[in-house]
């Protein structure tokens, strides 16, 4: 049985890049919170809510809703970034 996934099987540069550029922007003190779903191989994911974004579900709940409509958005259109 052949398995198909939207998802490369190569590493994302793209994905890489924009981790250590986070991970930068916290160990400056910059990024005070995180909630992030993390797309994996053969479909699995997670989920994490650490710091601010722990600590104040609310204005979490808020972003991740921003988040959503982009999402939409991109759906919509069926275009990627």
């Amino acid at each position: 049985m052949t398995t198909h996934t939207r998802l490369p099987e190569h590493i994302s540069t793209d994905c890489t890049q924009s981790l250590k550029d986070l991970l930068a922007s916290a160990e400056r003190g910059d990024i005070i919170g995180l909630s992030a779903a993390v797309m994996m191989r053969r479909g699995r994911y997670f989920v994490e809510i650490v710091g601010a974004a722990a600590r104040d579900p609310v204005l979490s709940l808020g972003m991740t809703f921003v988040l959503a409509d982009e999402l939409r958005a991109m759906a919509a259109d069926d275009r990627t970034p």
